[in-house]
C-alpha cells in the first residue's frame, strides 16, 4: 500500500502542470506522469525487477516523455491546432473544486495504469 501512495504522490505532483491550463491534466501532464511513473516503479522494485519488468519500465518512460514531447511541439508549431485549444470555451476558468477533483481522478488513474507492471 505504501508503494501505491509513492506512486500516487508522483504522478499528482508531475500531473500538477495541469493548473496552468486545463487541458494539461489530460495531455501533458498524461505523458510526463507514465513517464515519472516508470522511473518511480524501476527506483522502487530495482532489487526485485526482472529482465521483462526492467524493458516494460523503459518502454513506458519512452511512451510518456514521446507522447508529452509531441503535445508540446504541437502546441507551439501548429496555429490551427493553437486556434483550437484556446477558444474562448476552453480557456475559462474551472471551479476549483473541479479542478481539485480532475486532478486527483487523474492521478489515480495513472497511477492505476501503471501499477501492474
Amino acid at each position: 500500500m505504501g508503494y501505491l501512495l509513492i506512486m500516487l504522490a508522483v504522478s499528482l505532483a508531475v500531473s500538477s502542470v495541469g493548473w496552468l491550463y486545463f487541458i494539461y491534466f489530460f495531455s501533458i501532464g498524461y505523458g510526463f506522469s507514465i513517464a515519472a511513473l516508470a522511473v518511480t516503479i524501476a527506483v522502487i522494485f530495482r532489487t526485485a525487477m526482472t529482465p521483462p519488468t526492467a524493458l516494460l519500465c523503459v518502454i513506458l518512460f519512452i511512451y510518456g516523455v514521446r507522447l508529452a514531447s509531441f503535445l508540446l511541439i504541437r502546441e507551439r508549431r501548429s496555429q490551427s491546432y493553437k486556434k483550437i485549444l484556446y477558444q474562448p470555451g476552453n480557456t475559462e476558468k474551472k471551479p476549483a473544486l473541479v479542478m481539485v477533483m480532475i486532478w486527483i481522478s487523474c492521478a489515480l488513474l495513472y497511477v492505476g495504469q501503471t501499477s501492474p507492471v
